[in-house]
């Protein structure tokens, strides 16, 4: 149950997959600049959970090649990169991707209709304020 069925040399080759994957994640994630969570976009977010798939499945399958962890690490963020491109230059690229802003608060007062409109509660709103 501690160590599973591999070979103890396979803990080995773990590291030695951590010790390539993880510098070449981080070079790509370095290209494309980094945000916190809470200011990823629509894209961003899915982006960065099919990253972590691709890291997750190189580092610990042994099945699973270098090469095509690779490529899948680059693809998603090379894809990435070209949709933040066409939000950035194209206005209908953008509003099909991230869709419009809703107002929900306008001059200190709270707008239902906008929190309505985006599902958003009372308390998960107030809670987005909390120090």
């Amino acid at each position: 149950m501690l160590i599973g069925d591999e070979p103890p040399l396979f803990l080995l080759e773990i590291v030695l997959r951590i010790a390539i994957i993880w510098p070449w994640t981080m070079m790509l994630l370095r290209w494309v600049g980094g945000r916190s969570l809470s200011q990823l976009s629509l894209v961003e977010f899915p982006s960065g959970y099919c990253l972590g798939v691709g890291c997750r499945d190189s580092m610990l399958a042994p099945d699973v090649p270098l090469l095509h962890a690779m490529l899948v690490i680059l693809t998603v963020i090379v894809l990435d990169k070209v949709v933040n491109l066409a939000i950035r230059r194209f206005d209908t690229a953008k509003k099909v991707i991230d869709g419009r802003p809703t107002e929900v608060l306008r001059n200190g007062v709270i707008l239902s209709a906008g929190l309505q409109s985006r599902q958003i509660g009372n308390l998960e709103f107030d809670g987005a304020f909390a120090a």
